[in-house]
């Protein structure tokens, strides 16, 4: 599963996605977090709303 996690709205990594042909299974953000990176909060809470377990996840950081 390819979930990309941003600060940004969820509307906007969406467009952003179909614009550019990305293929994510899912978009998670602040507004599913209720915080913003880098708080833990924000990685825990995407996990827990994909019913993984941390130790069951990936991250990977990509800033250009």
């Amino acid at each position: 599963m390819v979930a990309p996690c941003s600060n940004g709205h969820i509307s906007l990594i969406v467009n952003m996605a179909k614009y550019a042909g990305l293929p994510w299974d899912v978009v998670l953000g602040a507004e599913i977090a209720l915080a913003y990176k880098p708080s833990p909060e924000v990685y825990l809470r995407s996990v827990a709303a994909l019913r993984v377990a941390p130790d069951e996840a990936m991250m990977v950081a990509a800033q250009l």
